[in-house]
């Protein structure tokens, strides 16, 4: 993603370059919104990283507990667990789902 640091601002200014002999006064509008938008778009771009990354961190927990209850099975069948590791698992999952409906 670096080299777009360098290549969107030559993009921009050749666009507007190409443009202004068609359009006029009205492409430079289009650049102003552009402008303006693009710290939106960086803003809400960082709420969904920390969004994934919190995601990522309850998924990673719903898999651990699962791969746990899947490798001690017997011993969980044979203890009648089954009901307590399954609602643990449902918990784990109740919260992964609740941050990807947000």
């Amino acid at each position: 993603m670096l080299p777009f640091l360098w290549i969107g601002p030559i993009q921009t200014i050749v666009s507007v370059v190409l443009l202004w002999p068609i359009l006029g006064p009205s492409c430079l509008g289009t650049l102003c919104i552009l402008l303006i938008l693009a710290p939106l778009q960086f803003h809400l771009s960082g709420k969904f990283a920390s969004y994934r990354q919190r995601i990522a961190a309850c998924t990673d927990e719903r898999v651990r507990r699962l791969n746990e209850t899947m490798m001690s099975l017997r011993l969980i069948k044979s203890y009648g667990w089954e009901f307590a590791f399954r609602e643990k698992l449902l918990q784990s999952r109740d919260r992964e789902m609740n941050l990807v409906y947000r």
